[in-house]
């Protein structure tokens, strides 16, 4: 591989990546939430980006220009555009009834995905066992053997381990599995703090977690209930088709200023690079 080539690789990852920070600050939400918009994004940003380098280094200069222009922009900053629109005021795009059902079902799934369907039976069963279990929650935790079965007042605690894939670096935890007296699953504590002294410890801290997520749970149900859900994977497949479509009709002022910039582009570009692509052509068939 020469160097030219490895520079044009390393420079479009960089470049990717960076112009892909703002997406992070502007979201201000879970990392696991975005991954797909991330992974989305740094695919046209680097196919945009590699385009425009690699037209330095060839006769069809302008065709790669336009194309990475047309790139950048038609799927990366105008999607961006219609999704501050939406979550500013839902109503300044009309999204089909069908379209806008089916995305709340999803975004719905995709927070019991992310924040987990257990949380309130998760605190439930930390503040019954912080009041009611005085014996279990002293207990040091280094005390406990793998395995090691703990019989409580209306539930049972097993010590295990447990693989958790999340996060920068997934890897085995000391977990707490507790079940009630018919043997079923109820939920898990992990060990995530090597200086936790005892169970107590543990629960508290827990509880201090789930409150957390329960918060962010809340907010993001209520930007559902509100339609202001919309993020840049779920707004990329109507934001392209725009042109005959029922599904994204601009409503207020600037929506409609800015799909008419939006479409007034869209023809300009590709009809740019028809005329360009057909003045290459006969320029290289009198040569």
């Amino acid at each position: 591989m020469n160097k030219e080539l490895k520079f044009e690789i390393y420079s479009t990852t960089a470049i990717s990546l960076l112009l892909s920070i703002p997406y992070y600050l502007f979201s201000e939400q879970t990392l696991e939430k975005y991954t797909y918009d991330i992974m989305i994004l740094i695919i046209f940003i680097s196919l945009s980006v590699g385009l425009f380098i690699k037209s330095k280094s060839t006769k069809h200069t302008i065709l790669l220009k336009l194309f990475s222009i047309f790139i950048f922009f038609h799927f990366v900053f105008f999607p961006f555009v219609y999704v501050y629109l939406l979550n500013t005021n839902p109503n300044n795009i009309k999204i089909e009834k069908d379209v806008l059902d089916s995305e709340i079902i999803s975004s719905y799934d995709n927070i019991d995905e992310i924040y987990g369907r257990t949380l309130l039976e998760k605190e439930k069963l930390i503040n019954n066992i912080l009041h009611n279990e005085k014996d279990f929650i002293k207990v040091k935790v280094n005390s406990l053997k793998l395995n090691q079965m703990l019989i409580l007042k209306e539930n049972i605690a097993v010590l295990n381990y447990s693989f958790e894939t999340k996060g920068k670096h997934p890897r085995f935890f000391e977990t707490f599995f507790f079940y009630n007296k018919k043997g079923e699953y109820i939920t898990d504590l992990k060990i995530r703090d090597e200086n936790i002294l005892n169970i107590e410890n543990l629960l508290k801290n827990e509880l201090i977690n789930v409150r957390k997520l329960q918060s962010l749970k809340k907010k993001e149900i209520e930007q559902v209930k509100t339609h202001k859900f919309w993020s840049y994977k779920n707004i990329l497949p109507y934001s392209i088709n725009i042109f005959y479509t029922s599904n994204f009709v601009p409503k207020s002022k600037i929506s409609n200023i800015v799909y008419f910039i939006h479409n007034t582009f869209i023809f300009v570009i590709i009809l740019s690079l028809i005329i360009g692509f057909l003045q290459n052509f006969f320029t290289n068939k009198i040569n």
